[in-house]
């Protein structure tokens, strides 16, 4: 409304917890004006929360300026942005603000020369580009502050509760369960669930430890902050082997959290041995005090004998605790006959059980029409968005174990779909997996029909009409 030539810039990819509810950035280039950006969240209609040039309240003469590229969502349709702020008197021309925004309202979190509460007189000099948002409504995000009389910037990770900014982890805080040693370039990835829990990584470094790397455990913020898993840290479930980085890489990847408090995490392991011989990568699921290994390199495939995982990438988890993740892998047939690199997609339940969703070489119906077909074998397998979806940020996967991932087909076209992970009783499953065309594809394929088979359901596919009541 009062946008007559409004253009899509930014896609849609924020997280869509709820129906017709996400979140985008645009540009408005109307009658020869000068181009504006807009924040707007979509709720069945459009709903602008801020824009480019607008008066900010409360600050005289100051405006928005230009936005962050990605926002961060909640389920209530609440949004984080950074945005910079111009004119106002005496601030830096590169000053940014952290604001909150709902349909009617609008309210600043923090901005760049603000005291940064529990810094002992620090103020804030740098802001992040992405905050994030939790299913509360409590804005994360990792900063740096400094003081007046000079001195290295620190940074921090504060959480905003209640109407307050609580610092949980800063540089130089002391490591808990490492004597002698201090967090520095604290917080680099974090998350913060529904119950105030934030996980972050961070390195640290002391006199007798060295230096370092680790993913801890801020329990309801800072009440109590627990190591989750520690570079050097013997690796539970790997025959005496310890975490550790591999190479050039570091020894964890983004650690991700559920609501139910679970930690999970990408985490490379060392034997000891010469050349990095024995290292692995493994997938590893943090709950109520213990460390499980999911799933490894080198270790069997679920779902296809005789293939084992060659690479594994960062996974995606749900609020629920469901996490999916890519992975080629190494087979000891020739089926696939180059189709994908023996690329698939797994799924790793709340259980720790671990299943295959889809793999290089199955065969999908995209006809959403019952009494046609078309059948097109996957290439390849793409989840866009990486991490947890606590933190508002974009993410491909909801509590309700929905999971939106992209395929390539081997004729060259593509598609957009949402594959169903929970699995339905038995008795349900009426049409389950047919196993049709030339075994020369597959040893096993498996046919996944728009909307009537469980476990998969057709969205759109690239280039083509929606069909019919389509979502």
């Amino acid at each position: 409304d009062g946008l007559p030539c409004l253009e899509a810039r930014r896609s849609a990819t924020a997280s869509v917890f709820q129906p017709r509810r996400t979140a985008f950035g645009s540009h408005a280039p109307c009658y020869g004006a000068s181009d504006a950006e807009g924040s707007f969240v979509a709720r069945g209609s459009i709903v602008k929360i801020l824009e480019q040039g607008q008066d900010i309240p409360g600050m005289e003469a100051a405006y928005y300026g230009s936005f962050a590229s990605d926002y961060a969502l909640n389920a209530d349709g609440m949004l984080a942005v950074t945005t910079s702020i111009k004119g106002l008197s005496g601030l830096r021309d590169d000053s940014v603000g952290v604001w909150l925004g709902d349909e009617g309202s609008l309210r600043l979190i923090a901005k760049v020369g603000d005291s940064a509460p529990g810094s002992l007189g620090g103020f804030y000099r740098t802001l992040p580009q992405v905050p994030s948002i939790n299913p509360l409504g409590e804005v994360s995000f990792k900063g740096s502050y400094g003081y007046k009389d000079g001195g290295p910037y620190r940074n921090g990770l504060w959480i905003e509760r209640d109407d307050a900014l609580t610092l949980v982890v800063s540089d130089r805080d002391p490591v808990p369960g490492i004597e002698g040693a201090g967090f520095f370039n604290a917080a680099d990835e974090f998350e913060v669930n529904a119950r105030g829990d934030a996980v972050f990584n961070g390195s640290f470094s002391g006199e007798a430890s060295g230096f370092g790397d680790g993913i801890w455990l801020a329990l309801n913020g800072r009440e109590e902050i627990v190591p989750v898993a520690v570079e050097g840290q013997l690796a539970p479930d790997a025959d005496g082997a310890v975490f550790s980085a591999v190479g050039s890489s570091l020894p964890f990847g983004v650690p991700m959290i559920s609501d139910q408090g679970d930690v999970l995490f990408l985490g490379s392991v060392l034997g000891g041995e010469e050349d990095d011989a024995g290292a692995f990568l493994g997938l590893w699921r943090y709950r109520e005090g213990s460390l499980s290994l999911l799933a490894r390199t080198d270790s069997p495939a679920p779902g296809i004998p005789g293939a084992t995982f060659k690479t594994m990438g960062t996974p995606v988890l749900n609020r629920a605790g469901q996490a999916a993740f890519i992975a080629r892998i190494n087979r000891d047939d020739a089926t696939t006959s180059g189709v994908g690199d023996g690329q698939g997609l797994w799924l790793a339940g709340s259980n720790n059980e671990l299943r295959k969703l889809l793999v290089a070489g199955d065969i999908v119906d995209v006809e959403s029409n019952p009494s046609l077909q078309d059948l097109r074998v996957i290439e390849s397998i793409d989840v866009a968005g990486n991490g947890g979806a606590s933190s508002g940020r974009p993410s491909p996967f909801n509590a309700r174990g929905e999971l939106g991932v992209r395929l390539t087909f081997t004729d060259g076209s593509s598609g957009v779909f949402i594959v169903n992970t929970i699995v339905p009783e038995p008795s349900t499953l009426v049409i389950g997996v047919v196993a049709i065309l030339a075994a020369s594809i597959s040893s096993q394929p498996r046919v996944f029909r728009p909307g009537r088979t469980a476990g998969f359901v057709q969205q759109c596919e690239v280039g083509t009409s929606p069909p019919p009541n389509s979502a």
